[in-house]
């Protein structure tokens, strides 16, 4: 025998005796011929076979090699390929919210006319004249302070942008100035003048919110941070662009369970007046806001129940002490595979319930009127991290402070 053979024989014996000694014994004693199976129970097994375990009572009966069922090996089943990647429960689409904008009484100028109308003929004079007059002035410096604005109860790694656009703000003397004083001289009226001034028009809100959430201890807690940009016009018919009130929001999960996906969360949310103060009659506020909130998530076959409960307290006595309760019902329409653009589609309903508990009066320099906002819209899921939402609000208690409002977001989990 040449070289040749004598090295490709102990190749050979060399693989046979590998796949011999790492294959299982009761897969070896399924391929023993009749001659190996009649061997002694002393004998010895060949090198690097393990022998054969004990066996007590009669042995099973071993089908032929081709005939065993296909068994799929045992490993960790975090590790298997799934075989669904269904967008998650355990990320529900956040809140949209509603509202944020206070009402400071100001004084401002405006415009009209008066007609000085002179008895007994009846002339007349009209010129335009300009006053000032306390009013109610919409401020919204303090951006997104609620807790509820474009926010989930639970914490999340994200990036987000939120978009708001309020329509008809309601500003100046409610349906105008139109006043009539006689002036009666030796019992006979002499001059009647009629001061006009017309409705202040509405004006309209655009504002911007840039921010992010970070969990900390696998999930558990959360920091989040907003910086509002506010465009407004004003009463005088001006506008500005404003940096509005910064707000960090820490949240602390209480119970969480991971296959519901149901959660209970508390926390603070802290603003503080970097937008320069809220403007008033008696001078301008600069308020420190503390908002401790309770948060919740309840999932229920293909509907889900999510809400805040928070109170806000100023530092300053002149600013409202508020009450806000908000809940949101949703409604998993569709939830597919999150490698498509469109991995989920859950409408939403919102109720947001505004209540200030003090500084009602007519005279007081800050005023939020009692409100009930209802908010509609969709939650659209993007691949796997992505939430695009769309939703409009508006208030169904009056005095309305505002006639609509759209709102769009942007989520991207990380």
């Amino acid at each position: 025998m040449n070289a040749k053979a004598i090295g490709s024989a102990l190749v050979f014996v060399a693989i046979f005796q590998f796949a011999a000694s790492s294959a299982p014994a009761d897969i070896l004693t399924q391929v023993q011929s009749p001659e190996q199976a009649k061997q002694p129970p002393d004998k010895k097994p060949p090198d690097g076979q393990n022998p054969p375990p004990d066996k007590k009572g009669p042995a099973e009966p071993k089908l032929p090699l081709d005939n065993q069922p296909a068994v799929p090996p045992q490993t960790d089943i975090f590790a298997q390929t799934p075989t669904s990647v269904e967008a998650p429960r355990g990320f529900n689409p956040h809140m949209m919210g509603d509202f944020g904008t206070y009402f400071a009484l100001q004084t401002v100028r405006l415009s009209g006319f008066q007609t000085v109308t002179t008895f007994p003929d009846f002339s007349s004079n009209t010129t335009p004249i300009s006053q000032t007059f306390n009013v109610r002035v919409p401020v919204s410096a303090l951006g997104a302070f609620k807790v509820a604005e474009g926010d989930s109860p639970r914490p999340q790694d994200r990036l987000f942008l939120d978009y708001n656009f309020f329509e008809g703000l309601q500003n100046g003397p409610a349906g105008g100035v139109n006043t009539t004083t006689n002036i009666v001289v030796n019992g006979a009226l002499a001059q009647s003048v009629r001061t006009f001034i017309p409705p202040v028009p509405g004006v309209d809100l655009n504002r911007e919110v840039f921010g992010f959430e970070k969990t900390f201890f696998d999930g558990i807690c959360s920091v989040e941070l907003r910086m509002p940009m506010l465009q407004q016009q004003f009463v005088d018919g001006s506008a500005a662009n404003l940096i509005g009130d910064l707000t960090v929001v820490g949240k602390l999960a209480l119970l969480s369970n991971p296959v519901t996906g149901d959660v209970l969360t508390g926390g603070l949310a802290l603003t503080v007046p970097t937008g320069g103060g809220l403007s008033t009659i008696d001078g301008t506020i600069y308020s420190t806001l503390f908002q401790p909130f309770v948060g919740y998530v309840w999932n229920f076959n293909n509907f889900f129940l999510q809400g805040f409960h928070s109170l806000v307290v100023p530092t300053d006595s002149r600013d409202v002490l508020l009450l806000f309760n908000d809940v949101s019902l949703n409604y998993w329409m569709y939830r597919g595979n999150a490698t498509r653009i469109i991995s989920a589609v859950v409408p939403a309903l919102e109720c947001h319930v505004t209540t200030p508990l003090n500084h009602r009066g007519a005279t007081d320099p800050l005023v939020v009127p009692d409100l009930v906002v209802l908010t509609g819209g969709v939650h659209i899921g993007l691949f796997q991290n992505a939430l695009l939402t769309a939703g409009v609000a508006t208030p169904v208690t009056g005095p309305t402070p505002f006639t609509i409002e759209a709102i769009a977001q942007f989520n991207w989990r990380f």
